[in-house]
């Protein structure tokens, strides 16, 4: 199967870099996502914030499509842009901002699907720089080889890895009422006594 270079099919930016703590402004220019807006490799832009943000370059600007790597800390994950962004909506210096523009060669979720698999997963482990916190460098993250099956493949592997977080998510949902099932019904035996 062909490989290819990060770097030939994608464009990769670092996000934007904050320069003092940002303060929430429901009329701010730019929407910001942070670290704390992704879960389980997803995007959740329940508490986003609003904020004037100063020097933001047209690299910082996040749209449906884009893939964000957290390149610092122990877990390097990938999260693709596929939901409605409001305009002007950036990331955090955490992220990378990868935006494809190879289009033809590769689909964005399985991008991010790849990147959170094992064996990109080692990639990262083996090139990791620093001493406190492990960081893959943009230049590392360009040279990762990708394989690319035909774009109908990439989307059987999507939709397999898609239907498999829904099977997670309603597995979690049912354990969580099970629990409170469990819970109430020990409750009852202690209240009625022997």
């Amino acid at each position: 199967m062909e490989r290819i270079k990060l770097e030939d099919i994608a464009e990769i930016n670092t996000g934007y870099q904050l320069r003092s703590k940002v303060v929430h402004d429901d009329s701010g220019q730019y929407t910001l996502i942070q670290m704390s807006n992704t879960s389980n490799k997803k995007l959740n832009l329940t508490n986003v914030l609003r904020a004037n943000l100063q020097n933001v370059n047209e690299n910082h600007i996040v749209r449906i499509g884009d893939v964000l790597f957290v390149s610092k800390g122990i877990n390097n994950y990938a999260t693709v842009i596929n939901i409605s962004l409001p305009n002007n909506t950036v990331a955090a210096y955490h992220f990378f901002r990868i935006r494809i523009y190879k289009k033809q060669l590769i689909a964005s979720g399985y991008l991010a699907w790849y990147l959170n698999e094992n064996q990109a997963q080692r990639y990262f482990y083996k090139v990791g720089e620093g001493t406190n916190t492990m960081m893959v460098t943009r230049k590392n993250l360009g040279k990762l080889p990708i394989p690319l099956p035909s774009l109908e493949k990439q989307k059987k592997i999507i939709e397999l890895y898609q239907l498999l977080d829904k099977e997670k998510e309603l597995t979690q949902n049912l354990y969580e009422k099970r629990k409170l099932l469990a819970t109430a019904i020990c409750q009852k035996i202690i209240e009625q006594g022997d």
